[in-house]
């Protein structure tokens, strides 16, 4: 996905937010202010991916500031007040009623939880409005029945989570999926980067519990670069018969690449752009299958 009207904007308007939460000295935040001011400038073109862009101004924002974990804090209470919350969730997919349902279900929970994040302009999140989200969340684009079938074919899936917080719902998910027969490969980042699950995150939540194996990405992204991954999770992803990619930070830089194999998309349009660029409107949630 190429930059949207709002992305410069946004881009700009989250690295300032996010210096703030990685350093107080009011010089080392103008300074770093200043430096992702020219990446961002100097990377921003017409075929530019927003994802990409927000990749090296997070990581100039960690270098400049000295805080490899600007959203520490943030990811610790998001799994937190997730776990509180996610049995609800776990509840009604039980009672979905046949395996259908359960999965398409599960689906739909895994990707309003992608509404845990911070710090995008124009967009809040609120925890006590949690479960309102789970019932209001629209679903114009749901390929749940066709991705299901490819499933029950399918002996290697691999999970790409996203943010902290949202990666305790990702639980339920995974369990569907090992009960339809895959073996499940959950991938998280291998550094920090924005509010994205790393391996303590995913031990912090007990999916170390209830997927196959957990692995890392072995890089810090946002979204997923191939070819900055580790040649582990290269092996992974190669040998998956699908690919599950939370967040629209995936979506933007996955649907860049040449990946090869069927990716399964959930994730909420929180932002005009990306709605756009999937073709729904903003607020809506997303179960999209590309079979490229």
């Amino acid at each position: 996905m190429k930059i949207g009207l709002d992305c410069p904007l946004c881009l700009l308007h989250r690295g300032s937010l996010e210096i703030q939460r990685a350093t107080s000295d009011p010089d080392k935040q103008l300074k770093t202010l200043l430096k992702i001011t020219e990446i961002i400038s100097n990377n921003l073109r017409e075929n530019a991916v927003p994802a990409y862009v927000g990749t090296l101004r997070d990581r100039a924002i960690k270098m400049e500031t000295g805080n490899p974990d600007p959203y520490k804090h943030e990811k610790r209470q998001s799994n937190k007040t997730a776990l509180n919350l996610v049995s609800k969730a776990q509840s009604s997919v039980a009672n979905s009623g046949n395996e259908f349902e359960m999965f398409r279900t599960a689906c739909v929970y895994s990707a309003i939880a992608n509404l845990i994040e911070f710090d995008m302009l124009n967009y809040s999140f609120d925890f006590e409005a949690f479960e309102r989200y789970m019932t209001a969340t629209r679903f114009e684009i749901d390929h749940s029945a066709k991705a299901l079938e490819l499933i029950r074919r399918s002996r290697n899936v691999v999970v790409l989570t996203d943010n902290a917080g949202e990666i305790a719902f990702d639980k339920i998910l995974v369990e569907q999926l090992r009960k339809l027969g895959p073996k499940v490969s959950v991938a998280v980042k291998g550094a920090p980067i924005l509010h994205d699950a790393t391996i303590e995150d995913a031990e912090e939540v007990g999916m170390t519990n209830v997927a196959d194996e957990v692995i890392t990405t072995g890089t810090d992204t946002v979204g997923l670069w191939i070819e900055e991954a580790s040649k582990e999770f290269q092996s992974r992803l190669s040998k998956a018969d699908l690919a599950i990619a939370k967040g629209m930070g995936h979506y933007e830089t996955l649907t860049e690449q040449e990946i090869g194999r069927p990716l399964l998309y959930l994730f909420v349009a929180k932002c005009n752009p990306v709605a756009l660029n999937v073709g729904t409107k903003k607020g809506n949630g997303i179960i999209l299958l590309s079979q490229t």
